[in-house]
């Protein structure tokens, strides 16, 4: 009978993914995101991460739904955030600490 040797695997540490997810940040929110609130208990939040603008809307204590909308370029998304913000708060939106 011949001897069975194991083959071990060489892991590099820079592959190892930690045991633990990292935190979310307090207060329930997203962090970089623009919260409003609206009087009838619903709310949006506004995040440009790169060119991506990120939408979020629900009722107030719930997580909510998020869409997210890719542009060409950076500036593009944070002129559509902008523009989205100041439609917001003519409908009624005020803005809260996320």
């Amino acid at each position: 009978m011949g001897v069975r040797r194991a083959a071990w695997v060489d892991v590099s540490l820079k592959a190892a993914k930690p045991l633990v997810a990292p935190k979310k940040p307090a207060g329930g929110g997203v962090r970089g995101e623009v919260l409003y609130a609206h009087a009838d208990s619903r709310f949006q939040g506004v995040r440009v991460a790169r060119s991506v603008l990120h939408v979020r809307k629900g009722s107030l204590g719930e997580k909510g739904r998020t869409t997210s909308k890719r542009f060409a370029h950076e500036w593009q998304a944070q002129a559509a955030a902008d523009r989205l913000m100041k439609k917001l708060r003519k409908e009624g939106f005020t803005r809260r600490k996320s």
